[in-house]
């Protein structure tokens, strides 16, 4: 289009185009500078141009000094030269290093308080979680059910050990350092098992053993995608 208009601008005094868009098109006409606002008189065009059901319309016109060949170089060199003037006073360029609490597990952080350090929370293992919803069991102890932001990975459950405090936060700061990590099987006729991620030494009576490379409980939780593929759990096939 950009070489149409301008050889049509250099050759002829045309400066305007009208087309009649199919409706899946109009969106690629606007792209290409088309308006559905015609102002061009109907006595110049009535007549010349074929109307037809499920189509519109549309309108472009060209401006006398622009080489449209040269638009797209021209927007580049703007937009580098915005950008140089943004770094000129800008430290958004600059990459730091996230927090080392946060290398290898899961971090929980307070929101109410702007000062405190993120705290990692192994205990609810190493995955590339992409989200967290948190209920309580009966007895009341805290439970964390988690995905993974990834295909074939697993569903985790987290159970607490011990019982949910009165008092908020500060009274259940380390609630979710302690308790039983589950992965989850699903079964063919829509039943499931949530199965323990625990190592031998730790009561275990699966594969995570340190003959399988799995040295302690510590180990399990950080690799836990393998203690999964270990265990047999379900890999779930979202997109």
């Amino acid at each position: 289009m950009a070489h149409l208009k301008d050889y049509v601008k250099a050759t002829s005094p045309i400066m305007h185009f009208l087309t009649y868009a199919d409706n899946y098109a109009i969106g690629y006409f606007k792209k290409q500078g088309f308006t559905k606002e015609i102002t061009l008189e109907k006595s110049i065009w009535m007549g010349y141009i074929k109307d037809y059901e499920g189509g519109t319309i549309m309108q472009c016109s060209m401006l006398p000094k622009i080489r449209y060949l040269e638009v797209p170089r021209m927007l580049q060199k703007q937009k580098e030269a915005v950008q140089a003037e943004i770094r000129a006073v800008s430290k958004s360029h600059i990459v730091h290093p996230p927090p080392s609490q946060w290398k290898n597990g899961i971090v929980e952080i307070d929101p109410m308080d702007p000062q405190s350090t993120p705290v990692k929370r192994t205990a609810l293992g190493r995955a590339a979680h992409e989200g967290a919803t948190v209920a309580m069991t009966k007895d009341g102890r805290a439970v964390v059910y988690s995905g993974e932001d990834a295909r074939f990975e697993y569903i985790y459950k987290f159970v607490s050990r011990d019982k949910v405090k009165p008092g908020g936060f500060r009274e259940n700061a380390e609630l979710l350092d302690h308790g039983t990590l589950y992965v989850a099987r699903f079964n063919g006729d829509g039943s499931g098992q949530w199965i323990a991620l625990t190592h031998s030494a730790n009561g275990g009576a699966g594969p995570l053993t340190a003959a399988n490379g799995f040295a302690d409980q510590g180990e399990v939780l950080v690799k836990t995608r393998q203690a999964s593929d270990l265990l047999g759990a379900t890999k779930m096939d979202r997109p």
